[in-house]
């Protein structure tokens, strides 16, 4: 989340605002010290694995980001995982 607010700041953002629905307290302050303004409605001391927190966490894999990507900007991607 750092690099993208990072980037968005790189890219000429006058104002980046992370939102996340649940977050580490500790991450969340350290996103704070990067971003204008953080938005989490749960922020945890105990924060353990970020599955915890939802009713259904499945994993993907690099080829369904690689496609999920392709589908929203309308490009196709290439992916090599070697």
């Amino acid at each position: 989340m750092i690099a993208a607010i990072r980037w968005a700041r790189a890219q000429g953002a006058s104002r980046v605002v992370v939102g996340v629905p649940v977050a580490a307290a500790q991450t969340a302050q350290a996103l704070r010290s990067e971003a204008d303004d953080v938005v989490c409605p749960h922020e945890q001391w105990r924060f353990g694995a970020v599955g915890f927190w939802y009713g259904d966490f499945g994993q993907l894999t690099d080829e369904d980001v690689v496609a999920l990507l392709d589908e929203r900007v309308g490009c196709p991607a290439t992916f090599d995982p070697k």
